[in-house]
């Protein structure tokens, strides 16, 4: 199964028992605007994702990493067998300051 970006906002917000509403208010966007992120319609710029950081309690570079990951993971189905394959990223370049 891939997980997709905007599943990790949707999980993460239900994690924590946000309403969408409370989501993009935090980020100030309109409510529309932040469901086209987890719904994957949209990428989340960094600027927000940032935000989102700090609205879940989780370093930068952790949910970075988890949005890349699963941006970087291709499903790949060969003679009825699915493999998983994932690009190895160097994340260790610290973030600007949000």
């Amino acid at each position: 199964m891939n997980i997709l970006p905007g599943e990790i906002l949707y999980f993460l917000r239900k994690e924590y028992r946000f309403t969408a509403k409370y989501v993009s208010d935090y980020l100030s966007v309109s409510r529309p605007t932040y469901e086209r992120y987890e719904k994957n319609i949209v990428e989340i710029p960094l600027s927000k994702i940032c935000r989102l950081a700090n609205l879940y309690h989780i370093e930068q570079m952790e949910l970075l990493r988890r949005i890349i990951q699963a941006q970087t993971t291709i499903k790949i189905s060969y003679n009825g067998t699915d493999f998983i394959a994932n690009h190895n990223l160097d994340l260790s370049y610290p973030l600007a300051k949000c």
